[in-house]
């Protein structure tokens, strides 16, 4: 823009200096004055040209008007990306490799097109098998997972990774003790996935969302990711819900990054939590976060000399092989993908044990469900039980037995048992000369009230 300005003001100068010579060779008064006419309008043209270069220039080093260029910009670009036609869907299925795609659905890898619009590659060309590789990555990953239905799940979560969407919105806790083979599996994941995967820190699961228009530079990391390593929480963090299931749920929002513009990110990774211990949720009664999470237990100890059948020989010098093996655990992966997909979605089998984990690590969050599921049942000739009886059973006796600690008012506690049990009855009744609110159809099993306290159940039948 610079040099047009100088262009104008030179071919301006240039007709002022033509009109200038016309002025000395007129003969008649008539004839100057027209010519002096011409020049008074030149040199106005030119006051004029050197007036909005400088209006401009001082535009330019002010913020908003940059901002409302880079914004107009962004509108008209939005504006043509409307109109770019290309399937979404097929893109969920591409894997970029430096040397081309490979399309989950069909197979055969094929030469990038500009239309696949790749973001992120694995680094590596697409790999060629090697037994001797394929040997040592399945040897890994038996001796991780020894129970053949939870290492075959194992592989399945991952393989789940190779897709550009969170289909089953699962959130993955693999959780276990140091040594147990947690990092391997990540790290082998890592070499596989290349700039696909990203490790962020645990802020990302804990604090609280920032407003849409504050630099989330966290969430910046997530564009075009597939798999997401998480760290452990500080002790005694807990699990935002919210963000829980704003990061699986595949709804969209806007992001930005630090004095960066704004731009629209959808979640499509898997999330995996790596933790010794099981972090609590935020908000643990919402059955839209258990529907999400699938805990997977890490049972093996590695160790220099295994003494126990949970303990295995460790070997110290995994780690230095592990990169060299990610193209061939790349291959493990795509095997197993093509075993669980059907042609539309990749099937998710669960197993019962790994059910069964779930359940528990809900249980550790909401005790008052496990209490209710455990203990109490719907009779309808039962004797009667005030509120405040249940709940001092529950946040006593039964949470010791327990070995937790409850900390829940007599409010949420009565509207929690609500919730779970909708066909309690509650009705005020006199109970040894008090009119108390009480539950008259809710039968507690392995605990009896006996001089006005709670007693296990086989403490009274073997006083008796």
């Amino acid at each position: 823009m610079e040099s047009e300005f100088r262009n104008i003001d030179k071919i301006l100068k240039s007709e002022l200096k033509d009109l200038q010579e016309r002025f000395a060779k007129a003969s008649t008064e008539a004839e100057k004055e027209e010519v002096k006419k011409e020049m008074k309008d030149k040199e106005e043209e030119i006051e004029d040209n050197v007036k909005q270069h400088r209006h401009i220039v001082g535009n330019v080093k002010t913020p908003r008007f940059r901002e409302s260029i880079f914004k107009d910009v962004m509108e008209q670009l939005e504006g043509v990306s409307r109109d770019v036609q290309f399937d979404a869907t097929e893109r969920w299925y591409l894997l970029a490799f430096k040397d081309g795609v490979y399309d989950l659905r069909t197979g055969p890898m094929r030469k990038t097109r500009p239309t696949d619009y790749v973001l992120k590659t694995t680094k590596y060309k697409f790999p060629v098998h090697n037994e001797e590789k394929s040997r040592k990555v399945k040897a890994i990953l038996e001796s991780i997972h020894p129970d053949p239905e939870e290492r075959e799940f194992a592989m399945l979560q991952m393989a789940s990774e190779l897709e550009g969407r969170n289909t089953h919105e699962k959130f993955f806790v693999n959780s276990g003790s140091g040594r147990n083979g947690k990092g391997i599996e990540k790290d082998l994941c890592v070499a596989a996935f290349g700039e696909y995967c990203t490790t962020p820190m645990a802020t990302l699961l804990t604090e609280k969302r920032g407003a849409s228009s504050s630099p989330s530079p966290d969430l910046m990391d997530l564009v075009g990711a597939r798999v997401v390593f998480v760290s452990e929480p500080e002790n005694g963090q807990t699990i935002k819900t919210a963000t829980l299931r704003f990061l699986t749920g595949n709804d969209r929002v806007r992001i930005r990054q630090m004095y960066g513009m704004q731009q629209t990110l959808e979640p499509i990774a898997k999330f995996f939590l790596l933790c010794n211990d099981l972090p609590l949720m935020d908000a643990p009664n919402t059955d839209a976060v258990w529907d999400r999470i699938v805990l997977v237990l890490f049972r093996i100890r590695f160790v220099d000399n295994p003494k126990h059948d949970f303990e295995s020989k460790i070997d110290r010098s995994l780690k230095t092989i592990l990169k060299d093996l990610g193209p061939q655990f790349m291959l493990e992966l795509l095997a197993i993908y093509r075993k669980y997909f059907d042609g539309n979605v990749l099937r998710l089998d669960v197993p019962a044990s790994i059910q069964k984990m779930c359940s528990s690590y809900e249980d550790l969050n909401n005790p008052l469900k496990k209490f209710t599921r455990v203990q109490l049942s719907i009779e309808p000739n039962c004797p009667v039980i005030p509120t405040t009886k249940l709940f001092n059973l529950f946040t006593g006796l039964w949470a010791t037995d327990e070995n937790l600690s409850v900390q829940m008012s007599l409010t949420a506690f009565v509207n929690e048992v609500k919730k779970q049990m909708p066909t309690a009855k509650k009705e005020r009744k006199w109970v040894d000369g008090s009119n108390l609110m009480c539950y008259t159809n809710v039968y507690v099993r392995d605990y009896q009230l006996q001089d006005d306290r709670w007693i296990p159940m086989e403490d009274e039948i073997s006083s008796t």
